[in-house]
């Protein structure tokens, strides 16, 4: 397996960071790393991150099995899940001389449910949306975060402070 590659056409704000986050390099999607793409007709592509186009609501997966690659609308879209593990660093670790503001942990249960009467339950460093859907941050064991993504359509509720 190849090393994966920084997207260079996307810019960092397109997927964002967690709020209160500082965003690093590191942090960005890289076409090759793992992705898994849930379907609202039930099915899942396993395989690896092609490109996240908003301009044009699509999501590109490599699959893993047939090694092509699958381009999916957002309307067919239930969740992008990123795996990768990325570094959460609170801005406040940055700016606490300068502002005097300390801020704690930033972690926050939530709940998603799909319209489809499925749920996303756990521990998030924030969410962010925009007017394609909502982007969810859930905290790993080792403190990092991966990137999740819903389109609008696809969510019956979300509750963030549970």
């Amino acid at each position: 397996m190849s090393t994966p590659q920084p997207i260079d056409d996307l810019p960092a704000s397109s997927f964002p960071t967690p709020p209160l986050s500082m965003s690093f390099t590191d942090n960005q999607l890289s076409v090759g790393e793992p992705a898994i793409v849930m379907l609202r007709d039930g099915r899942s592509i396993i395989g690896q991150f092609e490109e996240l186009n908003f301009d044009h609501t699509y999501i590109r997966v490599r699959d893993r099995r047939t090694r092509d690659v699958i381009t999916v609308s957002f309307d067919e879209t239930k969740l992008l899940h990123l795996p990768t593990n990325r570094d959460w660093e609170p801005i406040s670790a940055f700016t606490t001389e300068y502002e005097g503001v300390i801020h704690g942990s930033q972690k926050q249960g939530f709940e998603l449910i799909f319209k489809d009467g499925d749920n996303l339950v756990g521990e998030t460093y924030g969410i962010k949306q925009d007017v394609h859907g909502r982007y969810i941050f859930p905290v790993q064991p080792n403190g990092a975060y991966i990137n999740c993504f819903v389109p609008h359509d696809a969510i019956e509720t979300c509750t963030l402070g549970k």
